[in-house]
């Protein structure tokens, strides 16, 4: 990253936030968006890691411009409890608890305010880390689209017309495989053939 972008970006970007990060799943959030940055940094003509974004107190992951497009992206990593009486996936729960639920509930809570970070009208990209028993890229889908499909997800919220498109990614080590890529239906901003190429592509 700071052979791409220079030591003063990268410094500028994160040295507040390493400075407070105080037990493993912030650390492991941090991986997972300083990743899918490094993967986009290396694909665009150019990137900004989180960028000031006019009217907006959140920023996104970051920007980048790919093909002549400007692209705001947010990274998110879910992991499921797993069994046990408080696991959050009634699949993996032998004996669910009050908290249990099924596993697509989880996600749309852990996701839902995302639109908040980024811009109005661009395009936006959503990465998902999901670590867990099961068909995780079911789970996914099932939140963005509803259940069974049924249209009740997330894509159907109003304020998640501003996500062009979601991609489920995995990594091995330092390398990051897009297993995934859902666009959409009902974005304000479609998003761009050579951007979903990129995205497929990232590694």
């Amino acid at each position: 990253m700071i052979s791409i972008l220079g030591p003063q970006k990268v410094s500028h970007a994160y040295s507040k936030d390493l400075s407070g990060y105080t037990s493993e799943p912030q650390v492991e959030e941090f991986a997972a968006e300083l990743l899918v940055c490094l993967a986009l940094s290396r694909s665009a003509r150019t990137a900004a890691l989180r960028p000031r974004v006019p009217g907006q107190s959140r920023r996104p992951d970051i920007g980048v411009v790919i093909a002549g497009y400007p692209v705001f992206a947010e990274v998110k990593r879910y992991r499921d409890p797993g069994p046990g009486q408080y696991g959050r996936s009634m699949a993996l729960s032998e004996a669910p608890g009050r908290s249990a639920k099924p596993r697509m509930m989880g996600l749309r809570e852990k996701l839902e305010n995302v639109p908040e970070q980024l811009p109005d009208r661009k395009v936006n990209a959503l990465f998902i880390f999901h670590l867990g028993i099961g068909e995780n890229r079911t789970y996914i889908e099932q939140s963005l689209y509803g259940h069974l499909l049924g249209g009740d997800g997330l894509f159907a919220e109003p304020a998640w017309r501003n996500i062009s498109a979601a991609a489920y990614v995995t990594d091995n080590g330092s390398v990051l495989n897009c297993s995934a890529l859902w666009q959409n239906p009902n974005a304000l901003v479609p998003l761009p053939n050579s951007v979903r190429v990129t995205i497929q592509e990232l590694k």
